[in-house]
Order: C-alpha cells, then sequence, then structure tokens
C-alpha cells in the first residue's frame, strides 16, 4: 500500500480504493500464526513481505507492528527492521513459537520472539519505527501495508482475510502482486508455504495461471500413482521453462513435489503431471507452474483420492416390506458398490478382497452373503437398490460400501423403519394460495383422508413453474395423523387471513411459487405423485390432474370444493375463494370423511364430509361442521359447543351411550337424531353444559299412541330456573309415530327421571316448522331423563318405584316397588353380565294388581362371579311391557373352591356353589372324627355347581361339608 493513502485506510466500516492491482511497494505477503500449536506445520509463527518493484528496497528504519483482534499495538509486540529486500524478492520475519510442534523455518531474515494469535489478529508494515497510536484507524503517517486477519476489528476494504488455523496461513495473491487494498480479496487461506531473502525471485510482470487440473479427482493407492493435465496460461514475459508442484494435502507449499515441466512454454497450453502413489486422501491439493522469471498462481483446488472413497450420503426410503436405498456416489474412484442390510443393530466391519466372495440378492429373506448379521442386498456400479422382503415396523440399518480394487471404503450408513407409505389420494393438497394478502403470502393446507398415520418424511412439496422448469423440493417433516390437517407456511409467525385468527403453521414451508405453476406431493421412495395441482397460466408442466385450475384473479385462495374430496380433475375438484373467506386448519383438527372413524382426543375442529364414526370420547375446542354425512358416536361421547351446516341429512347420530355435550348459554339446537333427525333446542341453558341422547324407541306401554322416539337429557348441574326443551319429531314419517299417535290430538310430554314415568308440563300443541316436522315445547322444566312424546289419551304403564339389590352371602336380593298396577300378568327378572344382552332368570307374580305401592323380593342364587346386572319387566296381558330402571353389582369371590353359606349354620339349610366337570358326585356331611352323617347324590353336567340342601338338626360342633366324586372339595364348617 501506498503511504499516502493512509487516510483513507483502516476504518472499521467498509470502504474501497480503485486503482491498479499490482503493488508499488513492499506488502505484506503472507500471515502465519500457529507456530508450534497442536498439528502446526511450522514451529514458529511468521510474516512473509514482497518486494514487486523493479528495484532493491531497504527496510532499515522500517518496522512490523502486531495488535491483537481487537487490541491495540503494543511496543512488546512491534520489531525493527533492517536489512533490504531485493526486486522481485522475498523477506522472512520469524517470531515466537507456541510449543515444539512443526518444521523449523528456512532461515529467517529477521527475528522476533513475540506470538501472534493463531486464527485473528492484526498486522501493520510502517516505514517508521514509531509505535502506532491506540484505535481501530490510527492516524499516525507511515504505515506501508496493512493486514486485518479472522475478525480482527480493523482491515483494508470490505473485510478482513478468512479466519487461520494451526495448519493454515494468510497468503497474498500471485504471490504477493495483488494489492487492491481489500484485505479479503487479496488474501487466500491455505497451507504455510514461507520464503526468505534466499527463494528465488518473483516478476509480476509475468503472470502463470493454472486454467484448470483434469481430472478433479485423482485415484492413488499404496503402489499405483495418476496421471493428469493442467492447462496454463502466461501473460508477460515468457519464461523459458515451467516446472509443475504439487503442495502438501493442506495446499501449502513447504514440501512441494515436482510433477512435471516443459521447456519453451507459449502463452497457453498444458502440462502432463504424474501424482506419485501413497498420497493421504484429500479434497486441498493445489498445483502451481513456476516459470525461470517467476512463480505461477496457485490451482485451485482438487481432490486425490487414495484408494477408494464412501459415498457422500445415504437415504433409504421405507414402505411397508420394501425400502429404497440410494446414495451419492463420491467424485470418482469407485468400480462397485456393496450395500449390506441389518435389523436391529448397526453394521460393523469392512469387506475385503476384490468383491467377488459377495453374492447379493434384493430380497432380504434371500441367499445374499451373510455379513456381520446382515446380508449383502446389492453389488454393482448403480447408486441406488431396492431391498426387499422386509417386515413391517422393522427398524432396518444400510451400510454402503465402496470399491476399488482391493480397496474398501470404511462404509456409511443410515437407518429406516419399514413404514407404511402414502399412496396416491391418501393424503391431499386440500388447498393453497400463492398470494392469499400479499406476493409473498403463501400456504399449503394438507389432509390425511384415511386412518393411517404417516410421516411425511417421506414426501416431498414439490413445484413446476409455468414452462415446467422445477425447484429443488421441499422435503416434509413430522407425523401426520389420521384424519388430520396439516398447514404449511413460510412465516415463523402464526397466520392471520380471513377467517383464521392466528393459527399455527405445522412445518415451514418455502416461498416465492408464482401465480401460475404446479405443485405436487412426490414420494421420496420412488418419485410417484401422490397428488398435484396445476394453476393458472402454465403449460409446460406434469404436475396436474384433469384440466388446470384458472389464474386467481386477486388475493384469495383455492379450496377443494369438499375437503378431501378428489374426483382427479383440479377444475371441477376446486374453487377460488376470496382472501376474507380463509378459514385454514392445521393438525389440531380432523377430518370425519365417509368411513372414518376418528379416534378418542382433543381437537380444535371436525369436519364431516360422509357417514362416520367417533371411536372414543371427543372433545372440540372449536366447531363441529357438517357438509354432508352423519357422524355416530356409539358409545362415546362429543362434546362440541359451536355446530354448524347440520341438517335432517346431516347430524349426530347418537344412541342410549354416546351423547352430544354442549354448554348452552341462552339457547341450542342439539342436531341429533338417529335413523332419523330429532333434534332438541334447549332454551335458558345458563351455562349448563347438557348431555342428549336420541333413542328410536319407547320403552313403555302404551307407546303405540306415542312418538317412537326417546330424548334422553342430562344437565352437569341443575340451573336455579328452569329451562325450556323443544322436541322436533317429523309427522310425515311414519317410521316416527306409534300407529295410534294422532296428529290432530295434543301431546303430552312424559318423563322419566327416576324409576317413575311423570307427566311433564300440560298438554301441548305441536307446532309446525316447515314441511311436516312439528315441535313441542316444554317451559319451565327442571327435571331430567328420558322424555317422550304422546296423544293426550295414550296410557302409560304400572310405575316403577325403587329397584335395590344386595348381597347375602353367595346370593342376591333383588327389592322393587310398583305403582298402580293394571292388568299386570307377571314380573320378568332379567339378568346381564355386560349391561347390554339380558336373558330371563325368574318370575315373581304380581299382587292382585293393586293401586299403590307394592313391594316385591327375588333372590338370585347362582354365585357368579365378576359384574351383574339386574332389570324387572313389567308383562302385561295384551303382551305390552315396561322396564325397571337398571341396577348392578360386582363380586369379586372366586370358584375355584367349594364356598358354603352361611357361616357359621343356624339352622337346616345350606347353601354351596364351587366349579365341577361333568360326572355323579355324592354331597356328604362328616363329622370332625371323619364319620358321616348325612349323604345326597348330585348329577352334574359341567361348570358351575350351586344349590340348597336340607340337612338333619346338628348338634353345636365343626362338621365338614364335602363334594366326593370326580373332583374331590371339602370345607369345614360350624354348627351354632
Amino acid at each position: 500500500m501506498r503511504t499516502y493513502l493512509l487516510a483513507f485506510l483502516l476504518a472499521c466500516v467498509p470502504f474501497t480504493f480503485v486503482w491498479a492491482q499490482i503493488p508499488s511497494t513492499v506488502v505484506i505477503s503472507q500471515v502465519y500464526g500457529g507456530g508450534g500449536n497442536t498439528g502446526a506445520q511450522y514451529r514458529n509463527d511468521f510474516v512473509e513481505l514482497y518486494n514487486p518493484t523493479a528495484a532493491a528496497v531497504s527496510l532499515n528504519g522500517w518496522s512490523l507492528q502486531y495488535a491483537a483482534q481487537a487490541g491495540n499495538f503494543e511496543s512488546s509486540t512491534m520489531v525493527n527492521l533492517s536489512g533490504s529486500i531485493a526486486p522481485g524478492g522475498y523477506f522472512l520475519v520469524q517470531l515466537g513459537s507456541a510449543g515444539s510442534v512443526g518444521l523449523p523455518l528456512p532461515a529467517a531474515n529477521i527475528t522476533a520472539s513475540f506470538n501472534i494469535a493463531t486464527g485473528s489478529g492484526k498486522l501493520a508494515l510502517v516505514n517508521t519505527t514509531t509505535l502506532l497510536p491506540a484505535g481501530c484507524a490510527p492516524t499516525g503517517t507511515g504505515i506501508v501495508d496493512f493486514v486485518g486477519y479472522g475478525s480482527a476489528n480493523c482491515y483494508e476494504g470490505t473485510n478482513g482475510t478468512n479466519g487461520l488455523a494451526n495448519n493454515t496461513a494468510a497468503h497474498r495473491l500471485e504471490n504477493g502482486c495483488r494489492d487492491s487494498n481489500d484485505n479479503d480479496k487479496d488474501f487466500l487461506v491455505y497451507g504455510p508455504s514461507p520464503r526468505n531473502a534466499a527463494a528465488p525471485v518473483h516478476s509480476c510482470a509475468t503472470a502463470i495461471t493454472i486454467q484448470s487440473v483434469t481430472p478433479l479427482s485423482l485415484c492413488v493407492d499404496a503402489n499405483t500413482g495418476a496421471t493428469a493435465t493442467i492447462n496454463y496460461s502466461i501473460s508477460g514475459p515468457m519464461p523459458t521453462s515451467l516446472n509443475v508442484f504439487l503442495s502438501d494435502s493442506t495446499g501449502g507449499f513447504a514440501t512441494a513435489i515436482s510433477i512435471g515441466s516443459i521447456n519453451a512454454p507459449s502463452s497457453t497450453g498444458s502440462v502432463s503431471i504424474i501424482i506419485p502413489a501413497g498420497l493421504s486422501s484429500s479434497t486441498r491439493y493445489r498445483v502451481r507452474a513456476n516459470g525461470n522469471n517467476a512463480y505461477g498462481v496457485v490451482s485451485n483446488t482438487f481432490e486425490i483420492i487414495y484408494g477408494t472413497k464412501n459415498v457422500s450420503a445415504v437415504n433409504p426410503y421405507p414402505d411397508q416390506t420394501e425400502v429404497s436405498v440410494q446414495w451419492t456416489p463420491p467424485t470418482g474412484c469407485v468400480e462397485e458398490y456393496l450395500v449390506v442390510a441389518k435389523a436391529g443393530a448397526g453394521i460393523n466391519g469392512i469387506p475385503a478382497g476384490d468383491g467377488s466372495a459377495y453374492i447379493a440378492t434384493a430380497s432380504f429373506g434371500g441367499n445374499g452373503t451373510s455379513f456381520d448379521g446382515g446380508k449383502v442386498v446389492y453389488k454393482g456400479p448403480g447408486t441406488s437398490a431396492l431391498v426387499t422382503g422386509l417386515g413391517l415396523g422393522t427398524l432396518y440399518y444400510f451400510k454402503v460400501y465402496s470399491r476399488r480394487g482391493t480397496n474398501w471404503s470404511t462404509g456409511l450408513q443410515d437407518t429406516a423403519t419399514t413404514r407404511v407409505i402414502p399412496a396416491p389420494g391418501e393424503v391431499l393438497i386440500n388447498g393453497f394460495s400463492p398470494r392469499y394478502l400479499n406476493a409473498s403470502d403463501e400456504f399449503y393446507e394438507l389432509v390425511n383422508t384415511t386412518g393411517k398415520t404417516f410421516n411425511l418424511a417421506d414426501l416431498t412439496l414439490q413445484y413446476q413453474s409455468p414452462a415446467g422448469a422445477g425447484r429443488l423440493p421441499l422435503v416434509l417433516g413430522s407425523s401426520l395423523q389420521a384424519h388430520s390437517f396439516w398447514l404449511l407456511a413460510p412465516t415463523t409467525t402464526p397466520v392471520t387471513v380471513g377467517q383464521t385468527v392466528a393459527i399455527s403453521r405445522d412445518f415451514t414451508s418455502g416461498s416465492g411459487i408464482q401465480d401460475n405453476g404446479y405443485i405436487a406431493l412426490v414420494r421420496r421412495k420412488d418419485n410417484l405423485v401422490v397428488d398435484a395441482v396445476g394453476y393458472g397460466n402454465a403449460s409446460g408442466g406434469t404436475f396436474f390432474e384433469g384440466s388446470l385450475l384458472p389464474v386467481l384473479p386477486a388475493p384469495g385462495a383455492y379450496r377443494r370444493k369438499v375437503d378431501g374430496v378428489d374426483g382427479n380433475n383440479n377444475a371441477t375438484d376446486f374453487e377460488i375463494i376470496p382472501a376474507g373467506a380463509i378459514d385454514l386448519r392445521n393438525s389440531s383438527s380432523r377430518l370425519a370423511n365417509a368411513g372414518a372413524v376418528i379416534p378418542s382426543g382433543a381437537y380444535n375442529r371436525l369436519y364431516v364430509t360422509g357417514s362416520s364414526n367417533i371411536g372414543g370420547n371427543v372433545v372440540l375446542s372449536g366447531k363441529l361442521v357438517f357438509t354432508q354425512g352423519k357422524l355416530a358416536l356409539g358409545s362415546f361421547d362429543l362434546s362440541a359447543d359451536i355446530i354448524e351446516g347440520a341438517r335432517a341429512s346431516a347430524y349426530v347420530q347418537t344412541n342410549s351411550a354416546g351423547r352430544l355435550v354442549t354448554t348452552v348459554g341462552t339457547g341450542f339446537l342439539f342436531p341429533v337424531g338417529n335413523a332419523t333427525f330429532n333434534p332438541l333446542q334447549v332454551s335458558n341453558g345458563q351455562n349448563r353444559q347438557y348431555r342428549v341422547a336420541i333413542i328410536d324407541s319407547v320403552k313403555a306401554t302404551g307407546k303405540e299412541a306415542a312418538v317412537n322416539r326417546t330424548w334422553r337429557v342430562g344437565v352437569s348441574t341443575v340451573p336455579p330456573v328452569a329451562p325450556a326443551f323443544s322436541f322436533y319429531y317429523d309427522e310425515g314419517d311414519p317410521g316416527q309415530l306409534g300407529i295410534n299417535f294422532s296428529s290432530a290430538d295434543k301431546v303430552q310430554v312424559w318423563n322419566l327421571p327416576a324409576a317413575t314415568w311423570l307427566k311433564a308440563g300440560g298438554l301441548q300443541d305441536a307446532v309446525p316448522t316447515g314441511g311436516s316436522v312439528r315441535s313441542v315445547t316444554l317451559n319451565g322444566y327442571n327435571d331430567y331423563g328420558d322424555f317422550v312424546l304422546a296423544s293426550a289419551t295414550a296410557i302409560l304403564p304400572v310405575t316403577f318405584g325403587s329397584v335395590q339389590l344386595q348381597e347375602q352371602g353367595y346370593s342376591r336380593l333383588l327389592s322393587f316397588t310398583t305403582f298402580d298396577e293394571k292388568s299386570l300378568v307377571r314380573y320378568e327378572i332379567e339378568w346381564s353380565a355386560d349391561g347390554q344382552n339380558y336373558r330371563t332368570i325368574g318370575t315373581v307374580v304380581p299382587r292382585n294388581n293393586q293401586t299403590g305401592a307394592v313391594h316385591y323380593l327375588y333372590t338370585d342364587q347362582r354365585p357368579l362371579s365378576g359384574s351383574h346386572f339386574y332389570r324387572v319387566k313389567a308383562v302385561e296381558q295384551d303382551g305390552k311391557f315396561v322396564f325397571s330402571a337398571e341396577v348392578s353389582w360386582a363380586s369379586n369371590y372366586s370358584l375355584l373352591e367349594l364356598n358354603i353359606y352361611p357361616a357359621p349354620l343356624k339352622g337346616r339349610q345350606l347353601h354351596y356353589a364351587t366349579q365341577l366337570t361333568a360326572g355323579s358326585y355324592q354331597l356328604q356331611v362328616l363329622d370332625a372324627s371323619g364319620r358321616q352323617l348325612w349323604q345326597q347324590p348330585l348329577q352334574h353336567a359341567g361348570g358351575i355347581a350351586a344349590g340348597t340342601v336340607s340337612l338333619p338338626m346338628l348338634p353345636r360342633g365343626t362338621y365338614i361339608f364335602r363334594i366326593a366324586g370326580a373332583q374331590h372339595s371339602a370345607k369345614l364348617f360350624l354348627v351354632e
């Protein structure tokens, strides 16, 4: 640098100089600060100076000054220079050392003891011995050249050089001839190559440049080298000869090897070079062609490979029973690849020989050569292999080895778990926009139309321009749950547009798709298109179905007309919506399409587009939206406070078990039904949670004169003010009405809050609400349970009071109370193990069909373990019947041993229960001495054996009850 440029130099902000590249005075040509450190190339730090001029330059009275990255120049890090530099010559300043690692430097021209930092620092060549003042940009005179390296806070030009290391130095380009006053552009970092005054001089007038080295990857081994060609160009005075040198593996030329030469070179030409055998692998080799009058400019880096080289990436893409293994080959030096597959654990070891000992079969269960517990599944020159015969849901390791001759790479492996991946149409692009507000606003909404969970890492989102040019695919990630939506957007902040308020995206997409083009979901395993959409003015792409969508006329979006429905024609499957109508869904929402079973869980929204089911209790924090079809609850509850789109063909399908649960404020219409749509309106709900189900029957006599529906209503807590209920039925549907129901009659609402049917309110008129649909409103009523509607003349059956169950030893005593018996012939006692499937186990005769309260008892002496459900069926003379409430009991005793009751025995009746195989048995009672006192035969068909025996009067004492026969069991009992 010229000294008169000091006023523009050393700024902490970028600045630029424009002048000739060749310096007019001495420059700092090389900087190295790793001397003596671990991995160092040389034992000492050094700074190399270069004289690019045609005359010798005296250094007497000059100094070299050093400062830390953000520090000030100090006298302790300054060395005074002396001597001179010949024209085109170099000058070596040896500095301190951090240890004993590395080669000794060539003979230094001057020596100092201070160290400079390895990675970052500042050096100033000054034509005085005056210490530079403090500050990033000193204002003193005399700075000839300045270098900031690494992250120094001062430098020439736009930035400092790249950071240095123990094995790299900063080299001024063109052997010291480049000086544009920009450290970042004037220096290149590679291995150190110190030169002193004895080194050959270099003329900046002659420039020898390496244009190329071919091939870029050269293969060697212990015994064989490689040949290559360099292409060069020379400007300025021509040298009489060229000698080509190869750097070491770091790119430095301190131990350079001569690899070729020519005499009388022309201005452009080539030189054949020979790479020696045995060199280590590296991608940082360089060459330099030196003339007899000038050093050549070092080439770009190239690679020498010893033996062979690993592939750079292994990507296994799974399916249910196969995996497509794909790999990125190295730049060269490979004859073939060997792929090993193994289940459950990593693959160790390295193959040996020339590869002929290994047999490969694509099927994992085939006869491929065994290798470290795995199988060889591929051998050849390709870059992919399809491995078959794998087990679903299993973790597999795949390792790819490279071979050249008998040299093998160490191998590179990756894993994949076999799994179900999407087939075409199973995951859809449900909506998207290239500009929903501004040109940079984009989104993609996906939906899983199946009950499977997919790993989206198996898919990419790809875009084609209107002319069909592709863009790098976006690899997706995370799981896509069954029937789930999924949102991609380029922004990391929640998306707000139209009806969408601060919704979180599930994945970050790229941005920049055009207003016209093509997008597709593509499987990574085999590039199979899962879904594709073409839109706008485009004609050169392949990602579309049927006809393309029209141009989006204004900010807005494309959306499927029906969520998750794909007719394989973009033009008819999608519609254009304005920005104000955009309502996005992410993975917190679900799609209930035809046949779907929505798993138990808490979701934001649920969209019903076909008759579907829930598979467990579902709670929605957002809304339930019907497009078409019914949502069947089965035995599970659905909680939703906002429901849209429900109607006679699209509603919540309930039964006695599954209920629609909603918090009702001023009013809410429960869009429920079973075979038909029979909603219930709750008014003045007072923010209570109501539970509603519909049963397509009436469990009462007189049902022939009733609407054949039961509305079952519950509430979380009874409100202080009685609400109103409106019940809807269709009198035009004969299936909803009993044969004696009169549409012209007034209607009585009946309620079963416990075990007794009660009239709820007075007689009501059925009010038309549209077509043949009628509603009956019950105002100011605050009891709950079952509700039915009957004509005013209808008579309900016997009224049940309390129904209770208690255990007595191994028996259960069922007690029940009835009121107002009329024409009853019997009570049937029904039992069930699951509360669903009942059978009759006994009968009780009514007592004279009394009008008051009547109490009945029934004892079930079958000592069965587990759960027990009981109910009473009252049967009238004409065959009509009504059920009581259900009661249950759980017994936990075992029948694997003999059980007797009561204990102690206070009378003659002894009950027994056990489990016996089929056969003939004797029931016996013995005294304490073993003398038989009583015996009774028992013929048993196998299974539970239970009964009651009448014993003779026995004195107080201890006795044995024994069952003798194919099995023997006995138990002591006391008599009081």
